[in-house]
């Protein structure tokens, strides 16, 4: 949908605004009359997972959703998958030799100290990153930091514990390295009885 109203300005985009827009979907979708209000099912993947989630659990009672899918939601908390994937990939460079244990310690733990600098609202520390990290650091505490700390401030399960009762379906796969099946065990444990 390109940046509508944020064009000039992307640095005032937050996440609540996609719950915004997927709400306008629905809400759109639901006065249609070819459309049976009461039948429509909230869907997301990944990201949008978790957008779907937000989105059936604040809906007012006229406007629920049917149902959910989520299809291999975001289901921690952003910065706490995207440290768990940095730290995976500098793992991974350990077992290839291309880090020494010790290189590595230095930035998992640079890594962590940026992921409680962007929480906290403070300057990000990149002077111990290897340069590609360094940067994608930098682009989280500077033009992303309000969608990043908006997106990370929800945290998927205590948000399911909200939801309306539905029918709920939840996948994860395998093989997926951006959401593997360990990350929505408590989203799951929240809505598997459902």
């Amino acid at each position: 949908t390109g940046l509508g109203a944020w064009a000039g300005r992307p640095q005032d985009i937050d996440y609540p605004a996609f719950v915004r827009q997927a709400a306008a979907a629905r809400d759109l979708l639901q006065r249609r009359a070819e459309v049976a209000r009461n039948r429509v099912a909230l869907a997301g993947h990944s990201e949008g997972g978790m957008t779907a989630l937000v989105l059936a659990a604040q809906a007012p009672p006229r406007q629920r959703a049917a149902a959910l899918i989520m299809l291999q939601p975001q289901a921690l908390r952003l910065l706490d998958v995207l440290a768990m994937q940095l730290h995976d990939q500098i793992g991974q460079l350990v077992d290839a030799g291309g880090l020494t244990e010790q290189e590595a310690e230095i930035i998992d733990r640079a890594i962590d100290v940026a992921v409680a600098d962007l929480r906290g609202g403070r300057p990000v520390d990149t002077t111990a990153m290897p340069a590609p990290l360094a940067a994608l650091f930098q682009s989280l505490a500077g033009p992303n930091r309000r969608f990043v700390t908006t997106d990370d401030a929800v945290f998927p399960p205590a948000v399911a514990r909200g939801l309306p009762p539905m029918p709920v379906l939840l996948t994860c796969g395998e093989l997926d390295p951006q959401v593997p099946c360990h990350t929505t065990d408590q989203l799951a444990s929240v809505v598997g009885h459902r």
